[in-house]
């Protein structure tokens, strides 16, 4: 993991093997940061032979975004690098044509990003301080995404309402007053644009590593 993220490097917990399998547990957080106090859940079984299954508490996701984004403006090629070297690709919505504008976004201190894991339902949200598209600035926002999940299914798989939901953070928008005209277009922007983040149907079942395994990964 880059130097800028050090103080979410995950601290070795346990380790135990078999004849067959061997597991690791890590936890990530920094001194300030809290983790789960709660067992995990009993280990996934999957579909077919697995080389490695992983089970991952929604605080390491919230802890790692923190260190890695809050307070930072980015631009969305700068989040996608972030997001490949620690996933090993940049995700379809944060890949960037020669002819799109970039966005810059300067997140806020307190909760960049943020997973939240219910039975049945995944919330993910981003807050933002302010936006840059191209050279024209625009107010922050509140980018939330609900998807329902199917409880049948052994992975991630849910749906998600057609619209994303967006809070821009305005004076306007804070009192409860209807939304100028630009508010509104870049509402409709911020939509389109995240929607790519977050699409509709979101469908997690199996990951795909590279084999043979890349040499000099930062870790």
């Amino acid at each position: 993991i880059p130097l800028m993220a050090r103080d979410a490097f995950p601290e070795f917990v346990s380790m135990s093997s078999t004849a067959s399998t061997a597991t690791l547990a890590l936890r990530g957080a920094n001194a300030a940061q809290l983790t789960t106090h709660t067992a995990p859940p009993p280990r996934p079984r999957p579909s077919k032979p697995a080389d490695l299954v992983c089970s991952l508490h929604e605080s390491a996701v919230n802890n790692l975004a923190s260190c890695y984004l809050a307070g930072r403006r980015l631009t969305d090629h700068q989040v996608g690098q972030l997001v490949s070297e620690l996933t090993g690709s940049v995700p379809e919505g944060l890949r960037r044509t020669e002819d799109q504008e970039t966005w810059t976004i300067a997140f806020q201190r307190k909760r960049p990003f943020e997973v939240k894991l219910d039975a049945d339902r995944l919330t993910m949200t981003i807050r933002a301080d302010d936006f840059l598209v191209g050279d024209t600035s625009y107010p922050g926002a509140v980018i939330g995404a609900v998807y329902q999940l199917d409880p049948k299914q052994k992975g991630l798989v849910g749906t998600r309402p057609k619209r994303l939901n967006v809070k821009l953070l305005s004076a306007r928008d804070k009192a409860g007053k209807p939304l100028g005209a630009r508010q509104q277009v870049f509402r409709s922007m911020v939509r389109r644009r995240f929607g790519r983040l977050f699409p509709e149907q979101l469908n997690w079942l199996d990951f795909d590593l590279p084999d043979p395994w890349p040499e000099n990964q930062s870790l």
